[in-house]
């Protein structure tokens, strides 16, 4: 049944990374406004929060009256409502997310966060908001199936007998024996109270604040998590 007290109609769209693995094609151009399949790599997440009836769309940027900023707002400011905020120093998506915590704080809906890096079918995220009102769980994470041998560069899913999330594992250092896994994408739905848990999270090796540690500190607390596995999405870096 569907729940249609959880509210989703705003959308956090992290677009602050640089793309410094694809500078040898890109040059200087951001990584959001990479071209895939004849259209800027962000089109396809803004085109799909559209889709899902997402109305509100906060966009971290890594300046103010960027390239992706004047793009976005020429392409969509009669479409969506926008508002942009900056993450000057790339600090981890947690940081990012804590960034668009003034924008996301004032209304009474969950947040759908979402990186710009997948090439995405217009309805992907119509999916997993429906599969978040269909459930009880305060969190409902994008997953996909990948091959062991990718684990170590992937967020690995473990699930309790009944689908829901009992820890998500970053970037494993461990060798992983199965054919296949279940790891996360940066596609999550989120309560508002995850704000306060990735401000409080500890940054991680690489130095940056990581939403799954605060995902996991969320789940300790008693929080619920559910995964939906998608059908796996190409990023900026297999292009």
């Amino acid at each position: 049944m569907r729940n249609s007290k959880k509210n989703v109609d705003h959308g956090v769209v992290l677009a602050s990374g640089r793309g410094s693995r694809l500078k040898h094609i890109s040059g200087k151009l951001p990584k959001p406004l990479f071209p895939v399949k004849g259209k800027p790599i962000i089109d396809y997440a803004l085109l799909a929060l559209e889709s899902a009836s997402v109305s509100r769309v906060t966009i971290v940027v890594s300046s103010r009256n960027n390239p992706v900023e004047n793009y976005v707002i020429g392409r969509y400011r009669n479409r969506l409502e926008l508002e942009f905020v900056v993450q000057k120093r790339a600090s981890g998506p947690g940081n990012a997310l804590l960034k668009a915590r003034n924008s996301t704080s004032v209304h009474e809906s969950d947040i759908l966060v979402v990186a710009c890096d997948y090439q995405m079918p217009s309805d992907y995220l119509l999916d997993l908001i429906r599969f978040h009102q269909s459930h009880t769980a305060n969190i409902s994470l994008s997953c996909r199936e990948i091959l062991g041998t990718d684990a170590h560069r992937s967020s690995l899913v473990v699930l309790d007998s009944f689908g829901g999330v009992v820890n998500i594992d970053e970037k494993p250092s461990q060798q992983i024996d199965s054919k296949t896994i279940i790891a996360s994408s940066l596609i999550y739905i989120l309560p508002k109270a995850i704000h306060e848990y990735v401000r409080t999270t500890e940054p991680s090796k690489r130095e940056e604040i990581e939403i799954p540690a605060a995902i996991n500190r969320m789940v300790i607390d008693g929080y619920k998590a559910k995964a939906l596995v998608q059908n796996a999405l190409p990023d900026w870096q297999k292009l």
